[in-house]
């Protein structure tokens, strides 16, 4: 390491100094290198799975909206009886067919990549409480995967 540079008796001449910054820098420089090179596997294993959750996340973004109108409609009816009815899913990039329910389940349906999301409305104390499956579990983001199916 660029360390036993320093052990080098004292520098005599500028040439001497020189050599000695040269080699400290080609060990940091070297260093820098393997610890790059070193994580890029940790990288490419971490990554592997991002794009198609990072989709599928858009995708229950997309069902926002109709979320937004239930919990409205909810919180002036204090039921979910007929809650989802008349509400259209609109078409998107991502969205490619999708439904709500009477009462109020939103179902969204994706082509890339391939997976259905359930938002599933529950009363708990008088308060709305959404709960998120689907399938493939794999694509799923973290707090849908404890309900869904394999």
């Amino acid at each position: 390491m660029w360390v036993n540079h320093l052990a080098i008796a004292p520098v005599q001449r500028a040439r001497e100094a020189l050599r000695l910054v040269g080699f400290a820098i080609y060990d940091l420089f070297s260093l820098s290198v393997l610890v790059v090179l070193a994580s890029i596997p940790f990288s490419v294993l971490q990554t592997e799975c991002y794009t198609p959750r990072n989709k599928v996340a858009e995708l229950i973004l997309s069902g926002s909206t109709y979320r937004t109108q239930i919990d409205e409609r909810f919180d002036s009816q204090k039921t979910l009886d007929n809650i989802g009815k008349g509400i259209q899913v609109e078409l998107t990039q991502r969205v490619r067919s999708g439904m709500v329910t009477s009462d109020g389940t939103i179902v969204l349906v994706s082509e890339d990549p391939v997976a259905i999301v359930i938002l599933t409305p529950h009363v708990e104390q008088g308060q709305l409480i959404w709960k998120c499956s689907g399938s493939p579990k794999s694509v799923l983001p973290m707090p849908c995967r404890e309900n869904s199916v394999k």
